[in-house]
């Protein structure tokens, strides 16, 4: 696998990776069906379908790797860990087991590799399918013009980390909510700004898995017909643009917002293929060929 596909992977582990103790080297839990799915084939482990009890909570996916095979493959991705390393490397202390190219016990003695630009962009991709969401934010306000749009891109993580990797990498800023629960860890979350959003979609969406086709209408909005002249009739503008949709382009761009909606709301079924078996109840997943579809 690409190395590009293994930042991919890191930045799943450090949003939703837990080291187990016993057999289970690796678990992520997960409720998209398409990232569970892309784990299963690209990685191997097993997946298990955990159904939720509560209607108003999405049922879950929890992939397994056991620990002969997280040790194989640990150094393929440990260089690009940002928040896990360390507990990666902890937890090869405790197996008794030396990772390959790899030596030392301190920080020092693990500097940060350089990764490439496509390598970063691949983590970025990671960040955003796990803990990121990407939508058009619609502002309504007074008078003739009726509504603004935003077009969004947002992560949110509890570790300061990630936030700091990404204002040095690639801008944007910091918002932090506190809660009043003290069991509940602070929030932060990343926003970029309209300008680097259009420049982060055309080198992230080829990475993307779960929010792809979320970014494929975003970039459908960047190219939609707009007006300088402040008098044309048009009901729509687009924020920090500063310029006006045609009649056209208000059209679509209802309709943009429209679809994102509803690939927000969207269920993903699993749908058998030649060979394949569907989820069914709680239960683990064969090593299959399926084809993922998106359905309501």
């Amino acid at each position: 696998m690409e190395s590009v596909y293994w930042s991919y992977f890191a930045a799943i582990i450090d949003g939703e990776g837990h080291l187990g103790e016993t057999k289970n080297g690796l678990i992520i839990t997960t409720t998209n069906p398409e990232l569970a799915v892309w784990l299963r084939r690209k990685i191997g482990g097993r997946l298990r379908k955990v159904i939720s009890k509560n209607k108003k909570h999405s049922n879950s996916y929890r992939w397994v790797l056991k620990c002969e095979e997280l040790l194989k493959i640990g150094k393929f991705f440990i260089k690009f860990l940002k928040i896990k390393k360390e507990n990666l490397l902890g937890w090869y202390e405790k197996k008794k087991v030396a990772i390959p190219q790899i030596q030392g016990k301190s920080d020092k003695d693990y500097p940060e590799p350089s990764p490439t630009q496509a390598e970063n962009d691949a983590y970025l991709a990671g960040l955003i399918d796990g803990d990121g969401a990407v939508f058009i934010r619609v502002i309504k306000t007074n008078g003739k013009r009726g509504r603004q749009y935003l077009p969004v891109i947002v992560i949110t993580n509890t570790d300061y980390r990630i936030m700091e990797w990404l204002i040095k990498n690639y801008g944007g800023r910091v918002n932090k909510r506190h809660w009043n629960n003290p069991n509940w860890k602070d929030c932060y979350s990343w926003w970029c700004s309209q300008e680097l959003t259009r420049k982060l979609i055309k080198r992230i969406e080829k990475f993307a898995i779960v929010k792809k086709p979320h970014l494929k209408q975003l970039k459908k909005f960047f190219n939609l017909p707009r007006s300088n002249n402040p008098n044309y009739p048009s009901q729509g503008k687009v924020v920090q643009d500063g310029k006006w949709l045609t009649p056209h382009g208000y059209k679509r761009a209802e309709k943009i917002v429209k679809t994102i909606s509803i690939l927000n709301r969207k269920k993903s079924l699993l749908v058998s293929g030649e060979g394949a078996e569907t989820f069914k109840g709680d239960g683990f997943i064969p090593k299959i060929k399926s084809k993922l579809l998106i359905s309501n």
